[in-house]
């Protein structure tokens, strides 16, 4: 660590030194900025144009920047507002009043308000404002799910190991909630979910999720966070709040940067490559582009082989190749009429371990791998979107009709693996089949404002139609077939005598480790005394279960069989209407309601009032409550198959069983039905002291029938366990309505800008501390005496771990000239689990230390080095009784430990 630390200064004073002949004659401005009522206007960007260098107004309006040139250029922008450039001619106070841009305000809408005339500060509710396109050039983190996982308290996401699909695609939530009680806008758009369902020991067990990495982090200029119950103004899965994306439009600039990293172990390297470029079309039109290539190397963490029984030699994260572009467009069409579009193309090719198999195993040939092997899960991500519509105005109302498509392929191969069943002839590579998910939306919405009602009201109604389909494709034949001794496939529906048994050269009968065996005349296994041999469950063999004692299918991820296969459609009828009033300058209220009907099961009906009163410039206090429903997904109702799961270290071959089975029906588990949530919401606002601003918002969450992945009833159960046997698996799940959770909470969030020397200090204490508890395990009769099996102590611990009890985020970023300099700590609280022996596994509250430092050689180009997690900090080292057989589970920071970067960032 002491010799990297080195090379990393050497190389930062180099670039310090070369900068500094570079700086030239540096100049100090101040001002006020104020809008036209002579109003203050604190959060205005302040920033010399051509550079990273920036500041933003305090609560009186006020800046203070230093610039490299009494010569420079600024720019002074505010959403909703004209952006003004002013070249300064060796002034020191430049004051400004800024105008509102109308034609801007038609367009922009702050994700939890259809008003086009609040900003995020005026909304009743929680919303952050993330500048993830000034983020991005100071941070270590290279995709946006984990950038927001450091920077957004309240959101969670950890990456996975040997999880199969859960791998490539990270689980993500918001206040620990499910992945999918999350919905994601792109635009304000609703863009689609993946098609992957996590169904090993992953956060978000059980649901579907969204794929952010999808997005290249070039092509975003911000992302907007709402921390509330929306489900009565966007629909479902906006259980636990809202991410919209906003993506860039700038123009007649070509930026992006090139970074490349590596963890102090020496793997894990990154390397991305980015470029964003917008061109004019007419006056007000523009096609902005992004192109992004990021490449992730695999991490290997394996516990120690004398010290543990069970032993993983591969034990990481997944080796990424991600290759995305994206669009962004507006043409002015006539008047204020205007079409757009918006969306991209995203391929990832990733390759995950999965577990190691033993030299002296059944699922292994020695003939193929004497020392044994580990699987390969390899999988092709495509996913694609495109969003057309028309805006406009019509009669005072504001239009706007879109279309949105959307879809989501996996398609899994494995490599390194084998199907023991055809002994030394296996392939050792093998198509195993995937799913895919599309989505078509399409919408109208109206909004009008109306000024000379009140202090003005907004009125906001639509209607939206989607189609969903969700699609399983089958692998090849040898990724999940078992095989006789000539290559014939072997089923529950073969004959006996058609099958071909091994022998050996005297004509004996082998088993499929090479053992002698002996059966009677009615061909059911004996000892040599001719007395049935039986198995452990005391059921007696024949020939069939003989021949097909090794397990079949490719290790480590057996492939999508012909009767997997689905292709199922739904469609979605909604229509709301939205309504903000503000009846004085000082109190507003929001009132909204949304009905919704769904082909596979029936109406929903979800409402939200929300308020705000400031009775100062200073202070204000805001609160929400509403109704809310997240529909099961698709995948949730019609996903089944196959998988080999590890217990204790031991493989065993697991079904999960479509939710319409006859399995469920066997143990009484009814049809999947809507979740649905309640919410309220209440907090503060206030600037104390210039510069320093403070929001408090407390949360409760209460949602019933959460759907969730069972235990696993085995093949010895009463009610199912023949049919399991007949499958030749050794345990089933099952997706179920099965639990109400109660989630409460506090969001705090402190930041306070200063001049501090010649330099700009902007610092963020930002905060969440959430507790969710189970209500209730909702059982049948069917099920009593079954409660451990069907949602036990292991389950429950695993929900209720899907995020720590609190998360702090304490940021500085510091500006002086043409330097920067960032520190980020990050304190992750104890998170506990249950492990394969039924012991606590606490992971321990741990804080990491994330450090970047940057430097404008020119004012064009911006270099930074840093680190993430610098101190190498750890979670608490566990047993490999663990879900993932490592010495860790994926909770907190992850078991990477720290990572070095170096990034190179252009303007031209």
């Amino acid at each position: 660590m002491i010799r990297n630390l080195r090379i990393c200064l050497k190389v930062l004073l180099f670039w310090l030194v070369t900068a500094g002949l570079a700086f030239g004659q540096d100049f100090a401005i101040s001002g006020k900025i104020t809008d036209i009522e002579d109003e203050p206007m604190a959060g205005v960007n302040v920033v010399e144009k051509g550079t990273g260098n920036g500041t933003i107004t305090d609560v009186n309006g006020s800046y203070q920047l230093t610039l490299s040139s009494p010569q420079a250029t600024v720019v002074f922008s505010f959403i909703g507002f004209i952006t003004e450039e002013v070249r300064v001619n060796s002034r020191s106070q430049i004051n400004m009043v800024m105008m509102q841009d109308v034609m801007q305000l038609m367009e922009i809408e702050i994700v939890g308000s259809r008003s086009l005339t609040r900003s995020a500060t005026e909304t009743p509710v929680p919303v952050d404002i993330i500048p993830l396109s000034e983020i991005a050039t100071a941070s270590g983190q290279l995709d946006v799910n984990q950038m927001l996982q450091y920077v957004a308290p309240s959101y969670n996401a950890n990456q996975q190991s040997g999880a199969d699909g859960s791998d490539h695609v990270d689980p993500a939530s918001i206040r620990g909630l499910g992945p999918d009680q999350t919905l994601v806008l792109v635009n304000g758009k609703r863009r689609h979910q993946s098609s992957l369902i996590n169904i090993f020991g992953t956060r978000g067990r059980g649901n579907t999720g969204t794929d952010l990495n999808a997005i290249p982090i070039s092509a975003i200029d911000r992302i907007e966070i709402l921390r509330d119950g929306a489900s009565a103004q966007y629909g479902s899965d906006a259980i636990a709040g809202v991410i919209n994306i906003v993506l860039k439009s700038s123009v007649d600039e070509l930026s992006g940067f090139v970074t490349s990293g590596i963890t102090k172990e020496g793997d894990g390297e990154k390397f991305q490559v980015n470029g964003n470029y917008g061109v004019r079309i007419g006056d007000k039109g523009f096609v902005n582009m992004t192109m992004d290539y990021l490449h992730k190397g695999r991490t290997n963490r394996p516990a120690d082989p004398g010290q543990f029984d069970i032993y993983r030699r591969q034990f990481g994260d997944a080796e990424a190749d991600n290759f995305g572009v994206y669009f962004n467009s507006e043409v002015p069409i006539t008047g204020e009429t205007k079409f757009y579009a918006f969306g991209g193309f995203n391929f990832r090719d990733t390759d995950a371990y999965a577990w190691s198999r033993g030299d002296i195993d059944e699922r292994n040939v020695l003939a193929i791998y004497p020392n044994g092997f580990d699987p390969h899960i390899l999988s092709k991500i495509v996913d694609k979107s495109v969003s057309t519509g028309i805006k406009g105005q019509l009669n005072d109302w504001k239009v706007d009709f879109n279309n949105t498509f959307g879809q989501n392929m996996f398609h899994y191969f494995v490599e390194g693996s084998l199907n023991a069943t055809l002994l030394e002839n296996s392939n050792t590579r093998f198509d195993a089949g995937g799913f895919k998910l599309s989505q078509n939306t399409t919408g109208i919405n109206f909004s009008r404002f109306f000024e000379n009602t009140f202090e003005g009201i907004n009125v906001a109604f639509g209607s939206e139609y989607r189609l969903e389909n969700y699609s399983i494709f089958a692998g090849d034949v040898g990724s999940y077939s078992r095989f006789d001794i000539n290559g014939n496939v072997v089923d529950k529906d073969t004959p006996i005598d058609e099958i071909v048994y091994w022998q050996n050269e005297a004509g004996d009968y082998l088993d499929s480790d090479g053992n002698v065996v002996l059966f009677d005349n009615n061909d059911i296994l004996v000892d040599e005394f001719d007395n049935p041999i039986l198995d452990g469950q005391g059921n007696t063999q024949n020939k069939y279960d003989i021949v097909v004692a090794r397990p079949g299918g490719s290790q480590g991820f057996p492939g999508f069989r012909p009767d997997n296969e689905v292709d199922e459609y739904r469609t979605n009828l909604a229509g709301y209407v939205d309504v903000e009033m503000d009846f004085t300058k000082s109190f507003m209220m929001g009132v909204a309601i949304r009905g919704e009907r769904y082909s596979d099961f029936g109406n929903t009906l979800n409402g939200k009032i929300a308020a705000r009163w400031a009775p100062t410039g200073k202070f204000a206090v805001r609160g929400s409550a509403s109704t809310g429903f997240r529909a099961p997904s698709l995948a949730q109702i019609h996903f089944n198959s196959v998988f080999t799961d590890f217990v204790s270290g031991n493989a065993i071959d697991k079904f999960i069983a479509p939710n319409n089975s006859p399995i469920t029906r066997a143990l009484g588990i009814p049809e999947l039905k809507q979740e649905k949530a309640l919410n309220f919401s209440a907090g503060i606002t206030a600037e104390p002291v210039s510069g320093l601003s403070v929001t408090v918002d407390g949360y409760f969450v209460d949602i019933q029938d959460r759907i969730v992945l069972t235990g696993a009833f085995e093949d010895t159960d009463p009610q199912i366990g023949d049919e399991l046997q007949t499958l030749n698996v050794g345990a089933a799940q099952f997706f179920t309505n099965a639990v109400d959770t109660r989630t409460t909470g506090v969001d705090i969030v402190l930041q306070y800008s200063t001049r501090l020397r010649a330099g700009d200090l902007r610092t963020t204490l930002a905060a969440n501390f959430n507790n969710m508890e189970i209500e209730d395990v909702k059982t049948n009769e069917k099920l009593q005496g079954k409660e451990d099996i069907y949602f036990g102590r292991r389950e429950q611990y695993f929900l209720l771990a899907s995020a720590p009890n609190s998360k702090v985020n304490l940021t500085l970023d510091y500006t002086w000239k043409r330097l920067n300099a960032n520190l980020r700590l990050v304190r992750f609280d104890e998170v506990v689990l249950i492990d394969w022996i039924d012991e606590k596994d606490i992971y321990e509250a741990r804080i990491t230390t994330d450090v970047s430092v940057g430097c404008r050689i020119t004012d064009n180009i911006r270099v930074v080095v840093g680190g993430t997690n610098i101190f190498n900090v750890l979670p608490t080292k566990q047993d490999t009784e663990t879900e993932t057989g490592g010495n860790w589970d994926p909770v907190q920071m992850g078991f990477n430990g720290a990572f070095y970067f170096a990034k190179l960032g252009f303007k031209l």
